[in-house]
């Protein structure tokens, strides 16, 4: 929507309350809004992925997965985004606000230079995570992660032909990526 959420609350709406994605195929835009999350001027949602392929652009001013303009739905306004599985595609002002990420592959991009996912990002247990990219050379369509323990690896797909985008605390890993 240009001022409400495509997923979400409207323009200068209520909170959008608690929504869930665990499978299937979700493409959603926003403009002033959030994609999914929250709208222009409203406080923001609890949005949790645990599986599926998702796909979030705000066009303008708001976050991918978050708040809308002005930042009242995203980390101001107290909404939050969890992913323990599936593919997130996330691009905005602001690619995703408030992210706590145990698993899934997560592509984050601000459009505007800034960090693409604020705050830093955390685990449930509080640890900041990173991003590490993994290639898988001459692979397409749904990854086989093995080798992460405690990693959610429901419905991760490799994006842009052949990358994962994984979110680990600081660490040594040894893992494998089958196509």
């Amino acid at each position: 929507g240009q001022y409400g959420a495509a997923i979400g609350s409207g323009d200068h709406g209520r909170d959008a309350g608690i929504i869930t994605i665990t499978g299937g195929t979700v493409m959603a835009y926003g403009d002033e809004s959030a994609a999914i999350g929250g709208g222009q001027v409203c406080p923001g949602a609890k949005v949790t992925v645990a599986g599926g392929k998702v796909t979030a652009i705000s066009r303008r001013r708001g976050a991918g997965i978050g708040g809308g303009s002005n930042g009242s739905g995203g980390v101001q306004g107290g909404g939050t985004f969890t992913i323990t599985g599936g593919t997130v595609t996330a691009e905005g002002l602001r690619g995703i606000d408030n992210a706590t990420i145990d698993g899934g592959s997560v592509k984050a991009v601000s459009t505007n230079g800034s960090a693409p996912i604020v705050p830093q990002p955390t685990n449930s247990k509080g640890k900041n995570v990173y991003c590490v990219t993994a290639v898988r050379e001459g692979s397409e369509g749904l990854a086989n992660l093995k080798g992460l323990k405690d990693y959610g690896c429901k419905d991760i797909y490799l994006l842009d032909e052949n990358r994962l985008y994984l979110y680990l605390p600081n660490g040594k890993y040894n893992f494998s990526v089958n196509g």
